[in-house]
Formats: structure tokens, sequence, C-alpha cells
């Protein structure tokens, strides 16, 4: 099991908003992202940063996660 997944996660079956915070809790190019329109409503929602063609969870995504229970600290 990675550092950040909980035993209760699947990324196959999670709703899209949350697979893709979960997605980039690494460092993620483009062109690896599961949704680019995902990734902008949430980069909208200040949950995710883009730079350079490379996308990450911010602060306030992993408060979101972590208040979903999807991840632990």
């Amino acid at each position: 099991m990675r550092k950040y997944e909980t035993p209760n996660f699947d990324a196959a079956t999670a709703k899209p908003y949350e697979a893709q915070l979960m997605q980039l809790m690494q460092a993620t190019s483009d062109g690896d992202l599961i949704s680019k329109s995902t990734r902008d409503l949430a980069v909208e929602n200040e949950m995710v940063a883009r730079g350079q063609g490379f996308n990450m969870i911010t602060p306030l995504g992993i408060k979101y996660l972590l208040a979903l229970g999807l991840i632990h600290a």
C-alpha cells in the first residue's frame, strides 16, 4: 500500500473528483491525468495547483481528503 492510500479507497470505483485528488498526491504531468476537466474543477476550487505541465494537490485538497477519511495523517 502506498503512503497516502487507505484500504477502503478504490480508484476504479471512486467519484471522479476524489480519484483525481488522490492521483495528485504526487506531481503528475498533464498527459497522465485521469481527467483534465476534473482537474480544472479542482483548480477552480483551489484544491490543485498547476505549473509547467505538472499538477499537485494543495493543502486545501489534502484537508478535503482527510475530512472524507480517504487519507490519514
